[in-house]
């Protein structure tokens, strides 16, 4: 394993599907003393990488002052900057799109307060720079639903998320998540081994019991132990059943969502009208012509919900999607529209 300049861990090996792999990682946990010592040394390769900034308005610095006034420590200063982005703001993955030549970050803290990870995410390290806290933006994956039925986490795309890290002397990179809704991966430390051991106890009087009936003779099992027995085992079997039909279910919702905004985007770029890699969803559906704008904002609104926002699944999911899918076809049937870009 390599270790690239931006501190990322490269494989020597090129990961194929299917390959199974493990890693095995150290969180470390900074003492409360450590996080409450004042400003010190910052190395000059840190400082001079992870202080820059773009050219921001008068309004966001004087925020990150007044935020950060009368606190000591680097970190205490973080923190009082990530309470006001998580208390004030609205995470969402329908914020408005940005005015033209509109700095995101200005935009967000003074004028819609709501947006994705990203955009709290930059807010955070565009206000650490400022109050003079090294910082910088991370993306990756939350650590993604714990799935009791194989005593792992289940991590999807739809667990894709940004957040930051700050450098504090004495400690090093300390994450911060400001996202509402949203923990840091250093809360989820120790939880794994609890749900194992529940899990593997669940398991272990599944089979427990199964062996116990096995060896009652037929005969006997009208009442007692042997009934309690095949009581406990078919409820417990039946609880595994359906959880797994359950998630089969969940997962066939969120599938055909999925593939009717798939299905959307072949339909259109039949048509010329393609989404550019550097778009996101929403803003490739507000650029499309006005007959398909609205049902390709609800496919696109359906499809973001489901694939970033972990939206839970409901019996009415896949119907709206078929429904606003075939109403795409008709409208681009009928109005016959074309990109002049196809030509």
């Amino acid at each position: 394993i390599g270790v690239d300049r931006y501190a990322g861990m490269r494989s020597p090996l090129r990961l194929e599907p299917g390959m199974v792999y493990s890693v095995v990682s150290r969180v470390p946990v900074p003492t409360a003393a450590l996080l409450a010592r004042g400003h010190g040394d910052i190395p000059p390769h840190i400082r001079a990488r992870y202080l820059q900034l773009p050219a921001i308005s008068p309004r966001v610095r004087h925020l990150a002052t007044d935020l950060t006034a009368g606190v000591e420590s680097p970190y205490q200063q973080a923190e009082a900057i990530r309470r006001y982005l998580q208390h004030g703001f609205t995470y969402t993955l329908q914020a408005p799109l940005l005015p033209d030549r509109a700095d995101a970050v200005d935009e967000f803290l003074f004028v819609t307060h709501q947006g994705s990870c990203e955009l709290f995410a930059s807010a955070l390290a565009v206000l650490l720079r400022a109050a003079g806290i090294p910082a910088r933006l991370v993306t990756g994956y939350t650590t993604g639903s714990y799935n009791v039925f194989t005593g792992y986490y289940d991590v999807r795309n739809s667990d894709a998320h940004a957040w930051v890290e700050m450098f504090q002397p004495g400690a090093g990179w300390i994450e911060m998540e400001a996202t509402p809704g949203f923990v840091p991966s250093s809360d989820t430390v120790g939880r794994p081994v609890g749900q194992w051991l529940a899990a593997d106890a669940a398991s272990w009087v599944l089979g427990m019991f199964v062996r116990v009936v096995q060896q009652l003779p037929l005969g006997r099992m009208g009442g007692g132990a042997g009934a309690a027995g095949v009581l406990v085992s078919a409820t417990l079997v039946v609880g595994v059943l359906g959880g797994l039909r359950l998630r089969r279910r969940l997962h066939g919702s969120r599938g055909i969502v999925e593939r009717g905004y798939a299905d959307m985007l072949h339909t259109l770029a039949r048509r010329g009208f393609r989404r550019h890699a550097a778009m996101t969803p929403s803003e490739f559906a507000a650029s499309l012509p006005v007959p398909v704008r609205p049902v390709a904002a609800r496919i696109t609104r359906l499809f973001e919900s489901f694939r970033y926002g972990h939206r839970p699944t409901d019996a009415g999911t896949d119907a709206a999607s078929r429904q606003a899918l075939r109403e795409l076809r008709d409208v681009v049937r009928r109005s016959r529209i074309e990109s002049r870009r196809s030509t």
